[in-house]
């Protein structure tokens, strides 16, 4: 599977105007390594770039598990976007810290790999059983 990264966005917008209602997750931590598909971080940075939110960059081949998880201690970190597979440890060290973990691989579909970027919200409206809106 190939990951294609978006590279302009639908009738003129600017990043972060998509989704203006929304409300982006906080910072997020993108870790990397050996078994990342390619173009799977810049599919994941492009996503996180239209939904205006704070990304960093983790390499699994310069920054070993303890050496993230010590440096989580100064950073506030929201969600951490694992394309690699984690250790253990470092799946135990980001519960200790309330960290969310998603393990998802990268969606070849941008509007499901959006959802990942984004905080979830649910709208709804009182509708009669007949189907008519209550006003």
């Amino acid at each position: 599977m190939k990951y294609i990264a978006l590279k302009a966005l639908p009738h003129g917008q600017q990043p972060g105007e998509l989704f203006e209602e929304s409300e982006a997750i906080g910072d997020v931590l993108i870790r990397v390594g050996h078994d990342t598909p390619e173009g799977a971080l810049d599919a994941a940075l492009s996503a996180a770039e239209i939904c205006g939110t704070r990304v960093r960059v983790s390499d699994a081949a310069s920054e070993s598990d303890t050496d993230l998880l010590d440096r989580l201690g100064d950073v506030e970190i929201d969600r951490v976007r694992m394309l690699t597979e984690p250790s253990a440890e470092l799946r135990a060290g980001l519960f200790e810290r309330d960290i969310d973990i998603d393990c998802e691989p990268v969606s070849p579909s941008g509007r499901r790999e959006l959802r990942r970027w984004l905080r979830e919200q649910a709208v709804s409206r009182t509708a009669h059983r007949h189907g008519r809106v209550a006003p």
